[in-house]
């Protein structure tokens, strides 16, 4: 069983952030299912057809591991390793991802929220590329709404996203980061 972290920020305002891709491709790969808002994760949740537990932390991005750890306390099965968490990631161009392990936070600080609800980088990342051009301060481009266009680049890449997803569920990481990150 995994659990999938789709990171971003809850309320009207950042919907359509580029912080919210997360989300956002979550929405897309997963919206036939029946989200539903769970008190005791202060998230909304579904659980996809392996079983695997998918969460949107209503956290907000810098609290995103507090929705980690009670997704760990009620799975005790599920470890580090069995963890997916999906963010947008600036050093990626948009319409790429890359699949990482085990890697640094990248001065995200969603991740970084995980990383230390967890005490190891050793979990699964998909890192969606929303790129930056370096005019606008970084914490205002994160935060500024996509252009319809970009929104329609991300909703084409969900679908090898959600491919993505399904290797790395029944095949590994491994497997998945040798067919996702040669591009």
């Amino acid at each position: 069983m995994f659990i999938i972290i789709a990171l971003g920020n809850v309320g009207q305002k950042y919907e359509k952030t580029r912080h919210n891709t997360g989300w956002i491709i979550v929405d897309e790969i997963f919206k036939n299912e029946a989200w539903e808002y769970n008190k005791y994760f202060n998230a909304e949740v579904v659980e996809d057809h392996h079983s695997n537990l998918i969460v949107k932390p209503h956290t907000m991005m810098n609290c995103s591991g507090d929705a980690v750890k009670i997704a760990l306390q009620q799975y005790p099965e599920a470890t580090p390793d069995n963890i997916i968490v999906l963010h947008d990631d600036v050093d990626i161009a948009l319409g790429s991802f890359k699949i990482a392990y085990d890697r640094g936070d990248g001065n995200h600080r969603g991740v970084a929220s995980i990383t230390e609800a967890l005490g190891t980088s050793a979990y699964i990342r998909i890192r969606i590329g929303i790129g930056h051009h370096g005019l606008i301060p970084m914490d205002k481009y994160v935060l500024m709404n996509m252009s319809e266009d970009e929104l329609a680049i991300l909703n084409t890449i969900a679908s090898r996203i959600g491919e993505a997803l399904n290797i790395l569920v029944i095949d590994g990481k491994e497997k998945a980061m040798n067919i996702y990150n040669t591009n």
